[in-house]
């Protein structure tokens, strides 16, 4: 039995980012965001290829003072399935492993632009992105804290 999935990401980009650094931040507490997601899938007429969309957007908790007003990040992505791929493989893949390897993406995105201001680079939240899809209609917004990598020490 292989673990290699079938799923092909042919091709990644990035869509869109903003990061709004805060107007005043104090580094006495960890960052507390807000986490929104949005999903989108679709699905070619004449193959299973899918081209989905991921946007995540952080803002601060309520009375939170943090680093970054705000941080929104979309990407796409554009994914192949062998054309015999049993349904029950389709349905596990598709979109879980799509917004699992496009996070990963974004995750780095964001690190990497984040990473020279005070206080290092920003990691987004992992997220259960199983729980997350089947409450997105009940539950648009979920709270997560965004973890933190600690700033070089000059």
């Amino acid at each position: 039995m292989s673990v290699v999935s079938p799923l092909k990401a042919e091709r990644l980009w990035l869509e869109r980012i903003e990061v709004i650094l805060a107007q005043s931040y104090k580094d006495d507490k960890p960052d507390d965001y807000r986490v929104g997601l949005k999903v989108n899938v679709k699905k070619r007429k004449d193959a299973l290829a899918f081209r989905v969309r991921l946007s995540i957007e952080l803002t601060p908790e309520s009375g939170c003072h943090c680093r970054y007003e705000r941080i929104a990040i979309a990407t796409l992505g554009q994914f192949h399935l062998p054309d015999d791929t049993p349904e029950e493989t389709l349905r596990q893949l598709v979109p879980f492993n799509c917004v699992a390897i496009l996070h990963g993406f974004s995750r780095g995105i964001v690190a990497q632009l984040t990473g020279l201001n005070d206080g290092g680079a920003l990691l987004l939240p992992a997220i259960n992105y199983i729980d997350a899809l089947r409450i997105k209609k009940a539950k648009p917004r979920s709270s997560a804290k965004a973890q933190m990598l600690d700033a070089p020490k000059a």
